[in-house]
């Protein structure tokens, strides 16, 4: 068997291995997927932090949007690409702490 043909072998295996793997396991996942409560993180996940859009500067918690920040640095700029509803696109979002929300808003 010339070389090239143990890969076309080792590729189809592959192909066949994936097939297999995905027919088990995708019922496996959606039942757990169902299964999942929403994600309602508590307050104390993210203390004091807040997420505000770079464009508009609409400003939400940030375990409302689904964020989890313990014993960050505060004065570390810190940013993450995000979906603005008051924007309605995705836009860069700023993680801020409260000490500096007030200084990011002016500027």
């Amino acid at each position: 068997m010339p070389p090239w043909g143990w890969i076309l072998v080792a590729l189809a295996a592959g192909i066949v291995l994936g097939v297999i793997f995905w027919t088990i396991s995708l019922p496996r996942l959606s039942a757990i997927l169902s299964q999942t409560p929403s994600p309602e993180l508590p307050e104390d996940l993210a203390p004091g932090w807040h997420a505000q859009c770079n464009k508009c500067g609409r400003t939400r918690t940030l375990a409302s949007v689904g964020g989890i920040r313990l014993c960050g640095n505060r004065d570390a700029t810190k940013a993450t690409v995000g979906w603005c509803r008051a924007c309605g696109g995705l836009r860069m979002i700023r993680i801020v702490h409260t000490d500096h929300l007030h200084e990011s808003q002016t500027g």
